[in-house]
């Protein structure tokens, strides 16, 4: 979505756009879901960025807001995962955030900012943590 409208991605298909609030509050009380309509906003005046998989700005609106820790690429037991791959190491620290958005009752679309930090990088950590962040939730699991 561009701008304007309702993101309501708790439903068991992809995010559908809604115009009218009324419908969006029905269908989420429906399907006993938390929402957090959050707006899109691309201006012209600035460079295209959602071919490169993001919004120049991202307006969220709701009743909660969830701030998650740093996350790695250690499992649950504290062990890094991945081992040399940054690829793997990505999927892992990825895992971890959906893990973390889950347990407050969201999803990955729920995320509205990520920062990302790469020990010693190169351009071709680039390419693998875009890979990972390309990926659907379903491949990181």
């Amino acid at each position: 979505m561009q701008s304007g409208g309702r993101h309501l991605s708790c439903l068991p298909t992809h995010s559908i756009t809604w115009a009218a609030d009324a419908i969006v509050w029905d269908l989420a009380r429906q399907h006993h879901c938390l929402i957090m309509p959050k707006e899109h906003v691309n201006p012209r005046t600035l460079f295209p960025s959602v071919p490169h998989g993001f919004s120049q700005i991202v307006v969220a609106s709701g009743r909660k807001t969830a701030f998650i820790s740093g996350q790695t690429a250690w499992d649950a037991q504290k062990r890094i995962i991945g081992g040399v791959s940054l690829l793997e190491q990505a999927r892992q620290a990825l895992r971890n955030v959906q893990a973390a958005i889950e347990a407050t009752g969201g999803t990955l679309k729920d995320v509205v900012a990520l920062r990302i930090y790469i020990v010693n990088y190169q351009a071709e950590s680039a390419k693998a943590v875009g890979s990972a962040l390309r990926e659907g939730p379903e491949e990181l699991t």
